[in-house]
């Protein structure tokens, strides 16, 4: 029964601390056999709303009698306190150092290992909106700070959290921070089509089973766009850049590192990620899908590497098209003062599987580059994720439109009141600015 593990666990824990209790205590509220309505119910009976519900005062000295409480009691009235407590160590939490816990892996009455985070919902706190927190039947109603992260593999892929000291400069952590205030994300979905030798191949009858982006016939066209868009979040003074996926051949990742390194550690933009083409696996028998996270210098933070591949079937199930890939396995959460930043790549956002880790994890700041004909798929998977997670989500896309198309619109989504969305379509040359610009400034008015 997981009440009694539960109680066996929390008289084993030595020593007693906040961060183990909220590991037992959460990973009990998700076991099947317990669940949140029928304890709902009762709080609502007795305070009206779940939200009403009261927690105590806990403090560290004074845990270990509050949990004596909780194993006197039995039935509906252990499970109330039981949430109650849970509620009070989210508060506890939030008055010590997270350093204090961040790289402890805590057992949960399941038998596995996992780790508390801190949700830092920073973009949130600028817009009023309805989400799990207010609706409750989720933990977010009693724990709006921290939550539980399995160390454990999830649908095969393992959550990673990278906290403010494992990645980047203590320098670039205290620039971003510095940009709270003035928050800019850029979209640039490239005007000029990207001209791979493969769209070619993909369009006969039948067509192949795999292709490889990796032969771009207009690479100088898409070398000399980029560095304007470069140029362009300079002046903008833009926190993050975003450019499609697989839209960056090696030698214009080169010349982006060459630009941001003649800048150096003060230049904009501070981060930028954009999508590799496709290149072979160190074994060379299937091809990689990766988009890179770099630094104001040029300098790689981070390499995603697509979690699901794509599979075009216009010609029918018997004939269908699409990547040959060595597909990743890590959802990375790279925590920061801006929000919990979690690079995905197109599909990643809404494939099943992927979504159910994601809703397992702390990532709230999603920055996907995607080339699709279609973005309606992950405007509904951005809906759920901020629903579920409090989570904002920037969708850099690009598709080659003959003329530029609704549905293969970028776009990004944050939480605020109306849950609005503000979409770019590609447009052609002169049409206006060929970006999206996310300035924190209008979530403020």
């Amino acid at each position: 029964m997981p009440r009694t593990e539960l109680i066996r666990r929390l008289a084993d824990l030595d020593p007693v601390t906040p961060a183990a209790c909220f590991v037992l205590l959460w990973t009990y509220f998700r076991h099947d056999e317990v669940g949140l309505p029928a304890v709902e119910n009762r709080v609502r009976a007795q305070w009206g709303h779940v939200l009403r519900l009261p927690a105590p005062d806990l403090s560290a000295k004074d845990l270990l009698s509050v949990l004596n409480e909780l194993q006197a009691q039995s039935g509906e009235p252990f499970d109330v306190l039981a949430l109650q407590i849970l509620k009070g160590l989210d508060a506890l939490l939030n008055e010590g150092d997270p350093q204090d816990f961040d790289n402890a892996e805590l057992m949960g009455i399941d038998g596995e290992l996992h780790t508390v985070r801190s949700r830092n919902n920073f973009l949130a706190s600028h817009g009023d909106v309805t989400w799990a927190r207010r609706q409750g039947l989720s933990l977010a109603a009693y724990c709006p700070r921290f939550m539980v992260v399995p160390s454990h593999p999830v649908q095969g892929f393992r959550i990673v959290s990278r906290s403010l000291s494992s990645w980047g400069t203590r320098y670039l952590q205290d620039r971003l921070h510095a940009e709270r205030e003035s928050l800019r994300i850029m979209l640039w979905p490239l005007q000029c089509p990207l001209d791979y030798l493969a769209f070619e191949e993909m369009v006969k009858k039948p067509p192949p089973l795999h292709v490889s982006l990796d032969q771009l016939r207009n690479e100088p066209v898409i070398q000399a766009e980029v560095r304007s868009a470069l140029e362009e979040a300079r002046k903008e003074k833009v926190t993050l850049l975003i450019l499609p996926e697989l839209s960056i051949p090696p030698a214009t990742a080169l010349d982006i590192r060459r630009a941001l390194a003649a800048q150096g550690v003060d230049g904009y933009p501070i981060l930028t990620l954009f999508g590799c083409s496709h290149r072979r696996n160190d074994s060379g028998d299937l091809d990689v899908n990766e988009a890179v996270l770099l630094g104001p210098d040029g300098s790689e933070l981070y390499r995603h590497r697509k979690l699901a591949p794509f599979t075009d079937y216009a010609g029918g199930e018997d004939y269908p098209c699409g990547e040959n890939l060595e597909t990743g396995e890590i959802v990375a959460v790279l925590e920061c003062s801006l929000g919990n930043l979690t690079p995905l790549i197109c599909l990643d956002l809404f494939n099943a599987a992927v979504r159910d880790v994601l809703t397992r994890s702390h990532g709230n700041l999603f920055a996907v580059p995607s080339l699709s004909p279609k973005t309606s798929a992950h405007q509904t998977a951005a809906s759920d994720l901020q629903g579920r997670l409090l989570a904002s989500t920037f969708v850099c896309n690009h598709w080659n439109d003959e003329k530029p198309h609704h549905q293969s619109t970028s776009f990004y989504q944050v939480p605020v009141s109306q849950g609005r969305q503000f979409h770019v379509s590609p447009s052609a040359p002169g049409a206006g600015k060929p970006y999206l610009l996310f300035k924190l400034g209008r979530l403020k008015k």
